[in-house]
């Protein structure tokens, strides 16, 4: 009896077999750093143009109903693929942090996808060009020969006397000290 039981609450549970598997035909991208007074239709209008068609959008908010910063989008994974956004975009001055699922590594360096900054191509070119200028010689400007770096440049090659007046010494004085020499 006890058998009859157990198969007889198998029979109220549905089955893996038969569960629909729902397949999201969407990609939730979510932009961070977002400030509450912005308007989000510049977000979707860069995304338009520069990604695909933007199927929905929300303004996320905490538990007390107050915009956190953060919104999010629908997009289509196909276009995602086609044109992928880096980690980071900046709009009208304001750098936002974007996230998605199965967003490709992007250089922080040039903004390029499927590298990072430590192998990035153009960062390596342009500290080869810098270390290349730094090992050529600067030109002094101080050693042009102009009359103020003469000045400069010239040692005394005579006592430098005091620019005090020196005490005055009357005629015996200095007979006095003419006969002593």
């Amino acid at each position: 009896m006890r058998e009859s039981k157990i198969n007889d609450h198998k029979k109220d549970q549905p089955s893996i077999r038969n569960a629909k598997l729902y397949i999201q035909p969407y990609t939730k991208v979510l932009f961070e750093h977002v400030p509450p007074k912005f308007d989000q239709t510049e977000i979707i209008e860069i995304l338009k143009e520069k990604v695909g068609d933007v199927a929905g959008n929300k303004i996320i908010k905490d538990e007390y109903d107050i915009c956190n910063g953060k919104r999010l989008f629908l997009l289509l994974p196909d276009d995602l693929k086609r044109t992928p956004i880096p980690r980071f975009i900046t709009i009208d001055g304001l750098t936002f942090t974007v996230r998605y699922e199965h967003q490709p590594n992007f250089c922080e360096y040039c903004s390029e996808p499927n590298h990072e900054e430590r192998s990035c191509p153009i960062k390596r070119s342009n500290q080869e060009h810098a270390k290349s200028n730094q090992d050529q010689p600067e030109v002094n400007n101080e050693s042009k020969e102009t009359p103020e770096n003469l000045d400069n440049q010239l040692t005394p090659t005579h006592e430098v006397f005091s620019t005090e007046s020196e005490p005055e010494i009357t005629e015996s004085e200095e007979e006095d000290r003419l006969a002593t020499n």
